[in-house]
């Protein structure tokens, strides 16, 4: 049997400046007593500083890049056509059920690392209606 090895094209790397970002909140979240044990928190609901970063620890790494296989998916469908998101000059994203914006930190890396010298205006809207995320400012519950 004859191993074929892996087709490079089809891994997806986040850009170098989303790695060192990620890196640098791991780093954080091990130095800071405030995240003791956040590597345990699994359920992605989070109203603590720790619950946070067990949710970004445990979960924003598959969420990101199956959104990132999303847009590459939706780029080759569309990138001879006007849709395609590398000739945009202005997006706007309607995030819902955002939690930590995952899908919206992987549009905007992929622009980042694939746009070249287009320089595309984002408009991002953040939408999460897990009341257990709301808090309480100037007598208004804010999501």
């Amino acid at each position: 049997m004859e191993c074929r090895g892996v087709y490079t094209a089809n891994i997806l790397e986040a850009s170098q400046v989303m790695l060192d970002l990620y890196a640098a909140l791991m780093d954080h979240f091990d130095c800071d007593n405030n995240y003791t044990g956040y590597k345990f928190w699994k359920d992605p609901r989070a109203t603590t500083p720790m619950q946070l970063a067990g949710t970004l620890y445990y979960h924003f790494p598959a969420h990101f890049y199956k959104a990132l296989h999303t847009i590459h998916q939706y780029e080759e469908e569309h990138h001879e056509l006007t849709t395609s998101l590398l000739k945009q000059k202005k997006i706007t994203v309607v995030d819902i059920g955002a939690g930590v914006g995952t899908f919206s930190l992987a549009l905007m890396d992929f622009l980042y690392k694939w746009s070249n010298s287009i320089k595309t205006e984002l408009d991002v809207i953040l939408i999460e209606p897990n009341l257990q995320n709301c808090q309480k400012v100037n007598n208004d519950l804010c999501c």
